[in-house]
C-alpha cells in the first residue's frame, strides 16, 4: 500500500532546515530538539512529524481514499515553488501568490496532531452528552419516548442537525472531517488580512516546530470568557509561519 506514512509537517517544508553541513554520503537532515529539553539528534524530513494513513479516508469497502493526502501534496508543492523562487528573490506578491499562502497557512494550521486534539476534544464533548442522553431514553417507558419525541420535533425543523453517528464520526476521525471545511473557511479571511514577510540576515533566526503555524492575539487575555482565545475575527490576530531559517510570513 502506498501512501501509508503521511507527513502533518511536510517534508519539502522541512527541508529549507536541512544542515547545510550534512556530510556528502548522508542524507540531508536537520536538527531536532525535544521539547523538554535534551540533546539535539540529526534526523531526515522524511522519518519526522508523520502518522500511519493520518489523513486517509476508510470507505466502507475496505478501500483508502488518498484524496486529502493527494490535495495536501499538491498544494506542498506549490509553496515550495513560492518559498524557493518567489520569496528569497523578494518577488512582489501577487494575489494569486498570496491565495496559495493563505492556503498553505491554514492547512499548516488545521493539519497537525494538536489542532486534531482540539477538534477532537470538542466533537467528543458533545457525543458524551448524546450517549447519555440516549441512554436516558432508553430507560424510559416506550409512551414516555414518544411523547418527548413528539414535543421536540417540530414540522420543518429549526435548521440543518447531525444524528450521533455523523458526530462519532466527527470525535473519531476530525481530520478527515473537517480540514478542507476548515481550510476554505480560513483562507477568505487571511486573503483579506495584511501579509509581511520577515527576512533576517542571520541564517539561523526561525526555528520550526510540529505546529508551525502560530495564531496570537496580544489582546486576548483582556475579553471575558469565552473570547479570551485567538480567532481570525478580531482585529489584533497574528498569524504567524517561518517559511526558512530566514524568512517568516505574517498575517495581521
Amino acid at each position: 500500500m502506498g501512501h501509508k506514512k503521511q507527513h502533518f509537517v511536510p517534508r519539502s517544508y522541512l527541508d529549507a532546515w536541512c544542515d547545510p553541513d550534512t556530510p556528502k554520503n548522508q542524507e540531508p537532515y536537520v536538527w531536532v530538539f525535544p521539547k523538554k529539553g535534551g540533546p539535539a539528534r540529526n534526523r531526515a524530513p522524511k522519518k519526522l512529524f508523520r502518522e500511519t494513513d493520518m489523513y486517509t479516508i476508510k470507505l466502507a469497502s475496505g478501500h483508502r481514499d488518498l484524496r486529502l493526502e493527494h490535495g495536501l501534496a499538491d498544494l506542498e508543492s506549490l509553496f515550495a515553488h513560492i518559498a524557493r523562487n518567489l520569496l528569497p528573490n523578494h518577488v512582489d506578491i501577487s494575489i494569486e501568490t498570496k491565495v496559495k499562502l493563505c492556503a498553505f497557512t491554514a492547512a499548516m494550521q488545521a493539519r497537525t496532531p494538536k489542532q486534531r486534539s482540539h477538534i477532537q476534544s470538542q466533537w467528543q464533548s458533545i457525543l458524551d452528552g448524546m450517549e447519555a442522553m440516549e441512554t436516558e431514553m432508553r430507560a424510559l417507558a416506550p409512551e414516555k419516548r414518544q411523547e418527548i419525541a413528539k414535543a421536540t420535533l417540530k414540522p420543518g425543523g429549526s435548521g440543518p442537525s447531525m444524528d450521533i453517528e455523523e458526530v462519532r464520526k466527527l470525535s473519531e476521525t476530525p481530520i478527515q472531517h473537517t480540514l478542507v471545511q476548515i481550510i476554505e473557511t480560513q483562507v477568505p479571511i487571511l486573503a483579506t488580512m495584511d501579509l509581511a514577510v520577515f527576512e533576517v540576515d542571520d541564517p539561523h533566526a526561525f526555528i520550526t516546530s510540529d505546529a508551525p503555524c502560530v495564531w496570537f492575539d496580544p489582546e486576548a487575555h483582556n475579553r471575558p470568557f469565552p473570547s479570551n482565545s485567538p480567532g481570525l475575527s478580531w482585529p489584533t490576530i497574528e498569524v504567524t509561519l517561518p517559511v526558512s531559517p530566514r524568512q517568516l510570513l505574517m498575517f495581521n
